[in-house]
């Protein structure tokens, strides 16, 4: 499961595509799309392991707080202003990123705080 679960993560990372000055609006919202879709493969994987009991029930609270802040993200309509959406993939970067943290210290066994 351990190796099912860096897969994933990996997954996940390599939705996250790089933005750029020169992205195009319909870039970046493919790009909030891809990872969107790579945060819920991974949110998914790290809660069926914890309930599992593969990883620590204490990271139940930092995965749902995750998942508050990225519903509204991932599941309303697209920003169609290039700064709004710019931010966006900021934020849900972000929170990808905070899930890849959370399921490498619980497969690692280094707790977080």
């Amino acid at each position: 499961m351990k190796h099912i679960l860096v897969l994933i993560g990996l997954l996940a990372l390599g939705a996250c595509a790089t933005l750029t000055p020169n992205s195009s609006l319909q870039s970046v919202q493919a790009q909030i799309t891809q990872t969107c879709v790579g945060y819920e493969m991974l949110y998914t994987t790290l809660t069926t392991a914890r309930e599992s009991g593969q990883i620590g029930k204490s990271y139940g609270p930092m995965i749902e707080k995750s998942y508050t802040v990225m519903y509204p993200y991932c599941s309303g309509s697209l920003p169609t202003d290039q700064t709004a959406a710019a931010q966006r993939l900021g934020a849900v970067a972000g929170q990808l990123a905070l899930l890849q943290s959370i399921q490498k210290s619980a497969t690692t066994g280094v707790t977080t705080k």
